[in-house]
């Protein structure tokens, strides 16, 4: 089987399977997603993405090793600052900080210090 039949007979056994959905209060981890089966958890959340305005630029106009350095600044207080609140971080991508937040602890968004 080549591996465009492949992926096509795994499209059509997964968009023919039914969802098998249930409500989930904890974030599941990596571990816990099955790429290949229709089974779901509903979870009450609140994603936030946290950024570095203008790291473009940074990037562009200092040295990397500087460039380095501010990013991973910028990164630790963000997850500081989303653990402090009750988050959990899901991922970094380069500048980028992704918490996710459930239950009580996602009615704690207000970053007033």
């Amino acid at each position: 089987m080549s591996l465009g039949d492949e992926i096509r007979s795994d499209l059509d056994k997964l968009v023919g399977t039914p969802w098998s959905i249930r409500e989930g209060r904890v974030v599941p981890g990596t571990d816990d997603v099955k790429l290949f089966s229709n089974d779901a958890v509903k979870l009450d959340a609140v994603y936030l993405y946290a950024d570095l305005l203008g790291s473009t630029k940074l990037a562009r106009n200092f040295r990397p090793e500087t460039t380095g350095k501010v990013i991973r600044a910028s990164l630790r207080a963000a997850s500081k600052i989303i653990k402090a609140r009750g988050g959990e971080i899901r991922s970094y991508d380069g500048d980028r900080a992704m918490g996710i937040f459930i239950g009580d602890s996602k009615k704690l968004l207000s970053f007033r210090s």
